[in-house]
């Protein structure tokens, strides 16, 4: 298939997520971003409790203390030194590192550079802060040995550092140190990951926050699909991140009556987010052994499955929800769990895409076009890593199934992004003559179904 090309949200290249990193909305939303989760009540917190000796949101210092290296230009220069790699990391006392680790993240904590009058000072810090963050696999320039050197132990360092700021009692200082966490996170340092999964799982913290969590572990996780895959220090380490996506995405929420239209859009695009995140896991579902039984854990396919057919969801996805769980779904790695049947999560594919072409046609906005082409666009990218997976090797046994799905699948998005009409009820009619030889996501896991849903889904 001959895939259209355009700028993609959802770009499946990984690299291409760690090297962009968000260019197109760092700089206007270091602030402004979180303006509207700010007031986010509780009840759009996580509801999963964490341990009783847990920092969480609000509960840090408020304002930490930090040497002005405005005033000690030696330090700086000796820091940066380091940074360019012209000198060693072990030619500069340690001091020198931690103090630069806590310049560039303790200023977020001082009220004068908060305050709206100086926000541009804000923007202005965690500009200054990111510039020190270095990307180890930057195809524009690759780090010198020294260089690779700093990023080890400063990362670690400004990770620590950024871990005290995120409990801050200010929203504004929490954020922004999310936004450099995500950025260590898409370069690899997998203690930010660490501290991004603790945030999502913060029962007390707000979905602004979250949203930049989500970001940093769907590029830190993103990292395990280049070629070749990054390997992570630890799998139990990799499980606790997709666990935290996982159980966010997996939470019901009770909208109260008197909840504002800014808190009830704030669900839908954090967890859209969640969701693209939770498709990086990779596994389909774990499997442990369980007195000697195979017990699945983390059933990620079925999750994302009931999240597209909108079954049992709360609140009901949108159509954007959808679309990122089925494009998450895509880029499930099939030889990761022997029980997941890929036939069966297909068809259900299918049988969106013909809710998909219904809504399209029904829609007579001409300026939502533009909206339904991207959608077009990432699922047509999600159905070739989809082919690709089954193909092996080795070879899925789905794969003669899904290959006949995917033929119909790619005629109604073609004509989606071409702006034409797509016929929904050819594909519709495929699939009921042609049934997938599994009747479940996962083998000897008959509850692991999808059931029809009546729920519409909201356009936006």
């Amino acid at each position: 298939m001959s895939l259209p090309q355009q700028p993609d949200r959802y770009n499946p290249n990984p690299q291409v997520f760690a090297m962009n990193f968000r260019a197109r909305c760092w700089l206007p939303a270091l602030v402004s971003m979180a303006a509207l989760f700010f007031g986010a009540p509780l009840w759009l917190s996580t509801a999963r409790a964490q341990k009783n000796n847990v920092i969480h949101a609000g509960e840090g210092q408020l304002r930490l203390n930090v040497k002005d290296w405005h005033a000690d230009q030696e330090e700086m220069k000796q820091f940066q030194s380091m940074q360019k790699g012209d000198v060693p990391v072990g030619a500069v006392p340690d001091a020198v590192l931690d103090h630069g680790a806590q310049w560039y993240a303790y200023r977020l904590t001082h009220q004068d550079n908060q305050d709206a009058p100086a926000r541009s000072k804000m923007h202005t810090i965690v500009k200054e802060a990111l510039d020190q963050v270095l990307d180890p696999r930057d195809p524009r320039k690759t780090p010198t040995p020294q260089q690779q050197n700093f990023i080890e132990e400063f990362g670690k360092r400004f990770t620590d550092r950024l871990h005290e700021v995120v409990k801050n009692p200010k929203p504004i200082a929490r954020v922004n140190a999310a936004i450099i966490l995500a950025r260590l996170a898409a370069t690899g340092q997998e203690n930010a990951g660490d501290v991004l999964a603790e945030v999502i799982q913060d029962p007390k913290e707000n979905d602004g926050v979250k949203l930049w969590a989500c970001f940093g572990l769907r590029d830190l996780l993103g990292l395990a699909r280049l070629d070749p895959p990054v390997k992570f220090k630890s799998q139990q380490r990799e499980n606790q991140w997709a666990q935290a996506l996982y159980d966010y995405v997996n939470r019901t929420i009770e909208v109260p009556n008197g909840a504002t239209p800014a808190e009830r859009a704030a669900i839908p695009y954090v967890r859209k987010e969640a969701i693209l995140a939770l498709g990086q896991t990779r596994y389909p579902a774990v499997a442990n052994i369980v007195n000697k039984k195979i017990v699945l854990d983390r059933q990620t396919a079925l999750a994302l499955l009931r999240i597209m057919g909108k079954d049992g969801v709360k609140p009901t996805p949108t159509l954007p929800e959808q679309v990122a769980a089925a494009v998450a779904l895509c880029r499930l790695q099939s030889k990761l769990c022997e029980e997941y049947q890929p036939d069966y999560a297909a068809y259900q594919l299918g049988k969106f895409l013909v809710e998909f072409g219904a809504l399209r046609n029904q829609d007579t906005n001409k300026d939502s076009k533009a909206g339904w082409k991207l959608h077009a666009f990432n699922l047509l990218h999600a159905l070739t890593e989809l082919k690709a997976d089954l193909e092996g090797p080795p070879k899925n046994d789905s794969y003669q199934y899904v290959s006949k799905v995917l033929p119909q699948a790619e005629t109604l998005l073609n004509a989606v992004f071409n702006g034409g009409t797509p016929d929904p009820n050819s594909l519709e009619i495929w699939l009921e003559r042609n049934p997938p030889k599994h009747n479940c996501v996962y083998r000897d896991v008959p509850t692991s179904i999808v059931h029809e849903s009546t729920q519409k889904a909201e356009s936006r």
